[in-house]
């Protein structure tokens, strides 16, 4: 499970983007843990699988209306189902990227898988815990759901490497 500053630098990338991007606060709640992402998946979803000193993913998942609105604050009218798959793909990936910086390295972003609709569970373990993060931006909805080990976890948890050893 992740630790409580781990879980704020996603939040933090998440209110950049926000910032950055559309020159427009959004406002995060508090974050909370779910076994069913699909209660808070919306219309569209970036899945970003991760890798290396992390493991699990970060998906950003938000209303069309609200990837409507961005597109618009950013000055692109055409807001086909294209366009809107590829905005949450890169906000997702924008995000994961930005906690990369703060990670290292060793923290490896896939490129974002897009879709629309319910997420299936090949595509969600639920390892590690689903911590959704919710998202308010012109009074449209998202959420930004993380499912990652904690890297303090793996220090205080340490594979126990003689059952792997040879006699």
């Amino acid at each position: 499970m992740l630790i409580e500053d781990e879980l704020k630098i996603f939040a933090d990338g998440l209110l950049r983007y926000f910032d950055s991007t559309t020159s427009e606060s959004a406002t995060v709640g508090t974050p909370f843990l779910t076994e069913d992402i699909n209660d808070y998946v919306q219309s569209y979803s970036g899945v970003i699988n991760i890798s290396g000193i992390h493991q699990g993913s970060v998906i950003f998942t938000a209303t069309e209306s609200l990837l409507k609105h961005v597109l618009w604050a950013m000055k692109i009218l055409d807001s086909n189902p294209k366009k809107l798959r590829d905005l949450v793909g890169e906000i997702g990936n924008t995000i994961s990227g930005n906690a990369r910086s703060r990670f290292g390295d060793q923290f490896i972003v896939s490129v974002p898988k897009l879709i629309e609709g319910r997420i299936d569970d090949a595509q969600n373990d639920n390892i590690y815990g689903n911590y959704v993060i919710p998202v308010v931006w012109r009074h449209s909805k998202a959420n930004l759901i993380v499912n990652l080990d904690s890297a303090a976890q793996r220090i205080t948890n340490p594979v126990n490497t003689q059952l792997w050893q040879r006699s």
